[in-house]
Formats: structure tokens, sequence, C-alpha cells
């Protein structure tokens, strides 16, 4: 599994292909699309990389802002909290599509200054300690010393029904689902928060937006002020308590409930990717 995601624009490779070699030497895995292999759906290929990595690096150049795949997967990993962007010396700040020319764009073969937004979100060069799940769940205990264990027997659970975790700067419960890869139901972070918004992503992919709004309003309901935000692209849909993220002790109070939403929206999931898969094949 890769790291990093670097979106850029196929006009000019140059700068991606030099990033990912500089980082690479620095024992980082990284992923852009030189890696697909014939026969691969481009857009599913993209999203499940950018699902699995723990930053996406955006190239600006003259070229990729024109390009509406790069300012989608920027979309996408703004979304999940994953971007970062960087520039060439040959583009002004002015000219980076908004909202992103908001956002702090270092000059790309500033490789320092990369490898410093790469630690804030989690990526450090071979031989760093990365964050373990004993590591999350002492940062959590700091929030609220009660939570590590109630977290940790939920985690448990959610092992025993089949999930998956995946510990990176905050703990993500995944399933693998046959014929579309993983598909995250929810991530713990350690302000005692958690998010759900990959989900509806993943809905929107594989065919079926019901399998996420089922999800998402039956969860919605175990919390007392659970609402389900819709606003802006489908990958942002999430559950809110009266606006805010909710808290991970709320939903826990209901762990049961919660892993029998997620048992039945993974067979919707791996019942609409078989689906998907014979249509495609068909």
């Amino acid at each position: 599994m890769a790291d990093v995601f670097i979106s850029y624009s196929k006009l000019r490779p140059e700068p991606a292909k030099t990033l990912a070699g500089q980082l690479a030497g620095k024992g980082i895995e990284v992923w852009w699309d030189s890696s697909l292999k014939a026969g691969q759906a481009f857009n599913d290929v993209i999203r499940e990389q950018l699902g699995e990595v723990d930053a996406a690096i955006v190239i600006w150049t003259p070229e990729s802002v024109e390009s509406q795949y790069v300012k989608m997967e920027a979309g996408i990993a703004y979304a999940w909290e994953k971007l970062i962007t960087v520039r060439t010396a040959d583009l002004p700040i002015k000219d980076i599509p908004a909202p992103f020319r908001d956002l702090h764009a270092d000059i790309v073969t500033d490789v320092d200054k990369v490898m410093i937004a790469l630690e804030d979100k989690g990526v450090l060069p071979k031989g760093s300690k990365k964050l373990s799940r004993a590591d999350v769940l002492a940062a959590l205990g700091q929030f609220d010393p009660s939570l590590p264990a109630k977290v940790d027997a939920f985690l448990r659970k959610c092992q025993d029904a089949g999930f998956h975790i995946d510990t990176k700067k905050s703990i993500i419960v995944k399933a693998a689902i046959p014929n579309f890869g993983n598909v995250n139901f929810g991530t713990l972070f350690t302000d005692g928060t958690f998010q759900t918004n990959y989900i509806s992503d993943s809905s929107e992919v594989v065919g079926d937006k019901a399998i996420a709004a089922d999800y998402l309003n039956g969860l919605a309901a175990l919390l007392d002020g659970g609402t389900v935000c819709r606003d802006g692209k489908p990958w942002t849909w999430r559950v809110q308590v009266f606006g805010e993220p909710p808290m991970i002790a709320q939903a826990l109070a209901h762990g049961d409930e919660w892993i029998a939403l997620m048992r039945i929206a993974r067979q919707r999931f791996t019942e609409a990717a078989a689906a998907r898969m014979i249509k495609q094949s068909a």
C-alpha cells in the first residue's frame, strides 16, 4: 500500500516523476498513475488509491490547472483531509483554481518543505516511528481517560465481525469488498471525534447511493441530535451532531448497533460490486 498519491497533468509529467523519485529515495512509497496497468478502470483505481494513502500531493502547473481530473482528485483529497498542494515556479499563486489557491503551496522542488507537510499527515521517512494502535489509544486517553478501553473493546468486536483496523494518525474501521476495494466505515480521531464522510463516495462509485444513505441515516438515528449533512459533493456527506463532528463516546454507547449497520452495508456493497462487475463484463 502506497503512502502518498501524486496528482499531476500528463501534459507535464516531469515534476511528478522527479518528486516521486525523491520521495522514494527517502523510503516513502509513492503512487501516481504511471502505475496503472492495461485494462484497469481509471476512475476506480484513482479513487481506491486515494482512499488508501495517507497524503495526496497535487502538483499545480499551467497544465494541471486546466485538468478536470486534477481538480477532481484535489477535491477528493481535500474532503478527505489528505491534500498537500505544491506548484511549479512558473505558475503564479493567483492562477491556482479556487478554492485551492487559498491553501499554502510550496514550490515542488523544495523537497524539505514537502517532507514537513507529509509529516503533518503522518507520512514519515523510512526508519521513523509511525503511530501504532496503542499510540492512538493513548492519545485518546489524554482527551478522555475512559476512552482507550472502550475504543479497544469496540475495535475487537469490529475485528470479530470481519472488519479490519487501519492505524495512521487516527483509527479507521474498514471492510475489504471483493471486486471493489476497501470501504471506510468510520475514522476515529485523537480529539475524541469521528467522521463518516468516506462511505458516500464509495457508495456512489459502486453504483448504489442508497447504501451510504441508509448507513448514515441509521447511525445518525442512534445519536442524540444526530443528522446527516449532505452539503457539497457526495464524498463530503457525513453524520453530524448539532452541526459538529460526533463524539466517539456517544457512538460507542450504541456500539453493537453501529456494527450491525456496518454488517448490513458491507453485504450490500459486496452485492453491488458483484453486480457492477457482471455489468462491466457484459
